[in-house]
C-alpha cells in the first residue's frame, strides 16, 4: 500500500508546479523528507493546495495503513503553513480536525469512520496528525451500501471537495516534513 503527500501551486486556477511524495512500506521512527517544489523564480503562485493520504488514492486501499505527519515547513521561505505542526485542533459535531485543515472526519454523518486523529506520538512539540485507513459500510454519496476500505485524507483549507486551497504567493524551493508510516 502507498501513502501520498501532494502539493500543487496554482496561478489563476491553473497548476504551475506540483510536488508528490509516495510512501511505501514501514517506517517505525520519524524520518525527514524534503521535496523540491518545482516553482520558477519568475512566476509566483497565487494559491496552494495540499492533500495527504494514509493509503492509495484509488482502490485498493489497505485497512490498518497509517501515516503520522509532523512539522511541515518550506525551505527558502520565511512563511509557514497554518498549523504546520498540528498542535492546534478544533472539535466539530462530527469529530475533530487540525485547525486550518479539513478531513473526511467532516463527513462522518454519511457513515465514514474517524480517519484523522490527534496523536502524542510526535517528532517535535506535543501533537501530530495520524491518518489511518479503515473499513466501513458507506452510504451515498460516498459509497453504495457495501463494505469498503477508505483512506484517511487531510487537505489544507475548508471542508470543500472543490477546495481552492489557500492564498499563497511565495516561491519556496522545497517543502520539508517528518513522517512515519505502516
Amino acid at each position: 500500500d502507498n501513502a501520498y503527500f501532494i502539493i500543487a501551486f496554482k496561478k489563476n486556477g491553473s497548476i504551475i508546479a506540483q510536488a508528490i511524495k509516495t510512501f511505501n512500506g514501514t517506517q517505525n521512527s520519524y524520518g525527514r523528507f524534503i521535496i523540491p517544489t518545482g516553482l520558477s523564480g519568475s512566476n509566483p503562485p497565487d494559491s496552494l493546495v495540499m492533500l495527504i493520504s494514509s493509503s492509495n488514492l484509488d482502490p485498493p486501499q489497505v485497512p490498518g495503513s497509517y501515516l503520522l505527519l509532523d512539522s511541515i515547513t518550506f525551505l527558502n521561505s520565511a512563511d509557514t503553513l497554518p498549523n504546520n505542526n498540528f498542535e492546534n485542533w478544533i472539535t466539530t459535531d462530527y469529530g475533530s480536525n487540525p485547525d486550518f485543515w479539513s478531513s473526511l472526519n467532516n463527513f462522518t454523518i454519511y457513515g465514514l469512520p474517524i480517519l484523522s486523529l490527534q496523536t502524542n506520538d510526535v517528532h517535535s512539540g506535543s501533537s501530530a496528525l495520524k491518518m489511518i485507513s479503515d473499513t466501513a459500510t458507506l452510504q451515498p454519496p460516498f459509497g453504495n451500501g457495501l463494505l469498503d476500505t477508505i483512506a484517511g485524507l487531510v487537505f489544507l483549507g475548508p471542508p470543500n471537495m472543490d477546495n481552492p486551497g489557500i492564498p499563497f504567493n511565495l516561491r519556496p524551493t522545497a517543502i520539508n516534513f517528518y513522517t512515519k508510516c505502516l
